[in-house]
């Protein structure tokens, strides 16, 4: 009971979770590419292990081993090519 106080037996139910709620996100990607907003491709990617690097105009996103993936932060909704690039690194493709 000491380890449920303590947080460390619902380490698995955390990690469940998120990987729920990322396929779910990535449902939805693939759904409607279009009318995405930035900051929820954004929350999805580092969700998902990317790490990022936001420049002036454009957010890099990488993930050990893969190459990085450029998506210009010029208005709040991304348009659908960088959706579908998106859509191809989180499932391993590129």
């Amino acid at each position: 009971m000491d380890a449920l106080r303590a947080g460390t037996g619902t380490l698995w139910y955390r990690q469940w979770y998120y990987a729920i709620m990322l396929a779910k996100s990535l449902a939805d990607l693939k759904r409607n590419p279009k009318g995405v907003r930035l900051t929820d491709l954004i929350t999805v990617l580092a969700d998902a292990g990317f790490t990022i690097r936001e420049g002036t105009r454009h957010g890099y996103f990488a993930r050990r081993g893969t190459q990085t993936m450029t998506i210009p932060r010029h208005h709040a909704v991304v348009k659908p090519v960088y959706v579908q690039q998106a859509i191809k690194f989180l499932e391993g493709d590129e």
